[in-house]
C-alpha cells in the first residue's frame, strides 16, 4: 500500500484546473501478461456448479479481471459466450475455477461484463452480461475539508453531471461523499470569493478513500493506492 499526495494551486476567479490522480485504466485494473495456465488435462468431471473436483486454476479474488490476463482456454469459454450466446458443456466450466462470478467481472476494452451461470440437466451453462454499473464490494469515501476562512460549496459529478451536492461546507468542517460504482467522478469546490477548483476521484479497486484539503492556496490530496495481487494463474 503507497500513499499519493496530489497538488494543485488555483487562484481566485481563474479557469478551473483539474487536479489529477492516476487512473485505473478502463477499468481493468491493469492487465497482466497472457498465459495459458493450464496445468492438467480436461476430461474431469464438473459438479453442480460447473467446478471440476480436480482443479486447473486457483482462482483469483479480483473485483476486476483484465480479460487479456485470462488463460486462453478460460478466454475461448468467455468468448463462447460473448459471440454465440450461452457457452454450454458437460465437463469443467473453466471459468469459475479461475475467477468467482459473484465477486469478479470480466474487463474488456472497457466494458465490464458479469459472468452469470447455472446448472441444468447435468451440463454447466455460461452467459456473459454486460455491466453498465460494475461496483465494489466495498464502497469508498471521499472526505473533504475546509481549511480556508470562508464557507466553500461542494459538489461530485460524472460525466459532467451533478450526482451529490451541492453542500456548503463552514471554514473548519468537513463533508463526506460516499460511492461504489467504479469510474472516474469529478469534485467540484467553489468559494464566495470566486474560488474554483477540481480533483478528479477514481474509484476502483487499487483506490483507496481520498482525504482533500481546501486551503487558501488551493487543494491538497491524500490518497492511498494498493499494489494489487497479480491473480495466481498469470505468468
Amino acid at each position: 500500500m503507497r500513499r499519493r499526495t496530489f497538488l494543485a494551486t488555483f487562484v481566485a476567479g481563474a479557469t478551473a484546473g483539474c487536479l489529477d490522480g492516476l487512473f485505473d485504466g478502463a477499468g481493468g485494473e491493469d492487465a497482466t501478461p497472457e498465459s495459458s495456465g493450464s496445468t492438467g488435462g480436461s476430461n474431469d468431471t464438473a459438479n453442480a456448479s460447473g467446478v471440476s473436483p480436480t482443479r486447473r486454476y486457483e482462482r483469483c479474488d479480483r473485483v476486476a479481471v483484465a480479460y487479456e490476463s485470462l488463460p486462453a482456454d478460460v478466454r475461448a469459454e468467455f468468448d463462447a459466450a460473448l459471440r454465440n450466446g450461452p457457452y454450454v458443456t458437460d465437463g469443467p466450466l473453466l471459468l469459475v475455477q479461475a475467477l468467482d462470478p459473484s465477486v469478479s467481472y470480466v474487463e474488456r476494452d472497457g466494458t465490464y461484463y458479469r459472468p452469470v451461470v447455472r446448472q441444468e440437466s447435468g451440463k454447466a451453462i455460461l452467459r456473459v452480461v454486460v455491466e453498465e454499473r460494475p461496483t465494489l464490494p466495498t464502497g469508498r469515501t471521499l472526505t473533504v475539508n475546509n481549511g480556508r476562512e470562508e464557507p466553500i460549496t461542494v459538489s461530485l459529478l460524472e460525466d459532467g453531471r451533478v450526482v451529490a451536492g451541492p453542500t456548503a461546507v463552514e471554514p473548519g468542517a468537513i463533508t463526506s461523499f460516499q460511492e461504489s460504482a467504479i469510474g472516474t467522478y469529478t469534485l467540484r469546490v467553489r468559494g464566495e470569493d470566486g474560488f474554483e477548483g477540481t480533483f478528479r476521484w477514481h474509484v476502483g479497486e487499487r483506490w483507496g478513500d481520498p482525504n482533500v484539503f481546501v486551503t487558501g492556496g488551493g487543494l491538497e490530496a491524500d490518497v492511498a493506492v494498493a499494489d494489487l495481487p497479480r491473480c495466481p494463474w498469470t505468468a
